[in-house]
């Protein structure tokens, strides 16, 4: 199992970040390979819910995750398990801490590639470029939520 860590800080009340983060429709806005959603995904889904996710992956490859939510504690902890078609399984837990300035947000994304090819892909390049692509969904999460506030009040510029 691989185990990809990523964690910044987020300009926002941690209700606001565990909403947002927890309405899988919002991810193609933020994470770097998710291409769209289907199901459960207009609201902060619930343990038990479900929804799929089509990701882009190595080489163009694209795949659907089923993803299910095994873990609602609002607005400290959410975590989602999933399987990646053809390619393994993995789950993605995120942990929301209030600070003074805003919310640590910290996701941990453990996986397992069940199908050797591609647990030998991971092993000789896809690791580090799920790596960088965590650390950068991050940092996209954190400027959605920047942007957000920079935004004048009652319209656009």
């Amino acid at each position: 199992m691989a185990r990809v860590y990523a964690s910044i800080q987020v300009p926002a009340p941690a209700e606001t970040v565990f909403d947002y983060v927890s309405t899988p429709l919002n991810a193609p806005l933020w994470h770097p390979t998710s291409l769209g959603v289907s199901g459960a995904t207009d609201h902060p889904v619930e343990a038990g819910e479900r929804f799929t996710e089509e990701l882009l992956v190595a080489a163009g490859r694209r795949v659907h995750a089923i993803w299910t939510v095994v873990e609602r504690a609002f607005p400290q902890r959410w975590a989602i398990e999933g399987t990646f078609a053809g390619i393994g399984r993995g789950n993605i837990t995120w942990t929301f801490r209030a600070q003074e300035d805003g919310t640590l947000c910290t996701r941990e994304f453990v996986y397992a590639m069940t199908n050797p090819f591609w647990a030998a892909m991971d092993w000789l390049f896809l690791r580090r470029r799920i790596e960088v692509e965590g650390r950068q969904a991050v940092r996209n999460l954190r400027d959605v939520f920047l942007q957000a506030r920079e935004r004048p009040p009652g319209g656009t510029h």
